[in-house]
């Protein structure tokens, strides 16, 4: 084996602190046009090109060399660092910043911990090669013996086999990933389940599949003729697998283009044939996502949006209620609010009710309708309401399995549920002067179950023909459903109003405009088309379906990820001309 070239680690060094820098400038200029795109695509060759210098120079020292051993120690644990930093990126970008300063602090610090020592570790590893052990290196036929000395070493042995075997699993559930983007209905259920995070996060996941091939080729010494002749086949199924798990990115240019052209078919004839000129001339441009995908913000996420978070308000006491079945349960909302009361951002104190999914049975406020979009929204001067309501603990929609407060369940109906939504309007009727959200602008957003919700509420509301049920002081301006969850059959919504078990029913020529995400590989997908036909069929355009590629259901649940940045360009668009 020849030794590697100077300039290779050079240039590794160069590509490190190349993404170091640039990654320094995205927090004061996240919002720089398609220079992050191309800083995102420089980063993972980066990690690519490291891995490989990594394993090539961990294969090429003497083992006997004490000073290695420490190298080849800290070679492990590079590998090992960035599968965790990945972890740790997603995790944090998932779960959101949330009220609580201190935890928030914590949530950046792992961020930018995890993406720069990414590339400060290799980094160290390079520099410490290079001025300790270049002089070191020896062919790998003069090390075969003192290789096989080593592995009489039985924990060594046993913790080699234990990294080979987590990294064959890691490469098994790439394959399951692949399988669930390409097509899910391949593992039924199982496959839905892992469609949820498969395609918005399949980018970690084809990372995780290159890492856990180095670590296997890095690991395995040649010491057995098995490994000798499957080391190959091996390293094969890591990198196509790891290719594989990055088509949802290389499809990004074309459902960008094609969300676009759908935004545009749908809204351009109500803004004199073209949106983009209301935009321009709103005086807000500087506020609004500059592209719809940023691939450094994949890493790195969008900040901290600037808000004030109001959490845990009790709105209903079901003690109070005339319903009996509402005897046991009790109602709250968190608000999320603009700055400064909201002078000066596009929103203008608009109101946007957020109802969340989870199949009318499970899910919560908060986590289940992505705290950052909240925090986002907020910033951008609209009040924001995340709410709970009623959810049936006797359905076994979900296969019996259910999460959420115990103090929101109980035997309720579709009815219920709705009816539960509307107090909250009527709550906020009253109150709405002490969080400032003008109920003249009201939008109504939600995913799945809580996008079956949003129709059946909103379409009511707006049609005034509830007002025993709904505050009749809102205005809907429009509807945000993802992944509408309309038509429901499950027993809960046996017998109840037949317009709020199918939305459809209830739009009529002057209904509010709509803007809908949704996953091509969902389901749920004939449901999104048949909502925005009723609107056509009433001469209506303004009835938006953004179809993503590849994506299962609930794939806007990773802020940072690219169906969830895409549709968030089209969504604050969409408030800002309605509103």
């Amino acid at each position: 084996m020849k030794r590697l070239p100077l300039y290779s680690k050079l240039v590794a060094l160069f590509l490190n602190l190349f993404c170091l820098v640039t990654g320094i400038i995205y927090f004061a200029y996240p919002n720089n046009s398609h220079f992050w795109n191309f800083v995102g695509i420089v980063y993972i060759l980066t990690i690519l090109y490291d891995s490989s210098i990594v394993l090539y120079m961990g294969k090429k020292v003497n083992p006997e060399i004490n000073l290695v051993k420490r190298f080849r120690v800290a070679s492990y644990g590079y590998y090992c660092f960035v599968a965790v930093a990945y972890l740790l990126i997603f995790f944090v970008n998932f779960i959101g910043y949330g009220p609580n300063p201190s935890a928030n602090v914590a949530f950046g610090i792992i961020v930018i911990g995890s993406y720069f020592g990414t590339l400060i570790y290799p980094s160290i590893l390079i520099t410490f090669f290079l001025l300790k052990l270049n002089k070191e290196t020896l062919d790998y036929s003069e090390k075969i013996t003192s290789e096989k000395k080593s592995l009489k070493n039985v924990v060594l042995l046993i913790l080699r086999t234990i990294i080979v075997l987590i990294s064959i699993i890691s490469l098994s559930l790439g394959v399951l990933i692949v399988i669930t983007i390409i097509n899910p209905n391949l593992l039924r259920f199982f496959g839905f389940g892992l469609g949820v995070f498969a395609a918005q996060t399949s980018l970690f996941f084809g990372l995780g599949c290159v890492i856990s091939t180095f670590l296997i080729l890095y690991t395995v010494k040649r010491f057995t003729k098995f490994f000798k002749t499957k080391l190959v086949s091996i390293s094969v199924l890591g990198f196509t697998v790891a290719i594989l798990c990055l088509i949802p990115l290389f499809s990004t240019p074309s459902f960008s283009a094609a969300a676009c052209n759908d935004f545009s078919e749908a809204y351009n004839p109500y803004f004199g044939g073209s949106w983009e000129t209301t935009i321009d001339s709103s005086g807000f441009k500087d506020f609004f996502l500059k592209n719809p995908f940023q691939l450094t913000g994949y890493f790195l996420g969008s900040g901290n949006p600037s808000c004030v978070i109001i959490s845990d308000i009790l709105y209903f006491d079901g003690s109070t209620s005339n319903y009996s079945v509402d005897q046991n349960i009790q109602l709250f909302f968190d608000a999320y609010l603009p700055p400064n009361g909201g002078v000066g951002l596009p929103g203008e104190n608009s109101t946007i009710i957020r109802i969340h999914g989870g199949g009318w049975v499970l899910g919560d406020k908060n986590l289940m309708n992505i705290r950052m979009m909240n925090r986002y929204l907020a910033a951008q001067g609209y009040c924001v309401f995340d709410i709970q309501y009623g959810l049936n603990n006797v359905s076994n929609l979900m296969g019996g399995f259910s999460v959420g407060p115990e103090y929101v369940f109980g035997n309720f109906t579709l009815d219920d549920m709705v009816r539960h939504i509307g107090n909250f309007t009527l709550f906020l009727e009253t109150h709405s002067s002490e969080y400032g959200s003008n109920l003249d602008s009201v939008f109504i957003s939600g995913g799945s179950a809580g996008g079956q919700l949003t129709c059946a509420v909103a379409l009511s509301l707006d049609s005034g023909n509830y007002t025993s049920t709904f505050s009749n002081a809102m205005t809907i301006k429009g509807l945000i459903p993802y992944y509408p969850a309309n038509n429901i059959t499950a027993d809960f919504a046996i017998g109840s109003k037949a317009e709020w078990v199918d939305p459809n029913l209830l739009v009529v020529s002057d209904s509010p405009p709509s803007l809908i995400f949704q996953g091509a590989k969902d389901n749920l997908i004939r449901e999104s088309l048949r909502f925005q036909k009723t609107y056509s069929d009433l001469g209506r355009s303004d009835c938006a379906v953004l179809i993503f590629p590849f994506a299962g259901h609930a794939n806007d649940l990773y802020f940072s990820g690219y169906y969830n940045q895409v549709f968030l360009y089209y969504m604050e668009r969409f408030l800002y001309l309605y509103h």
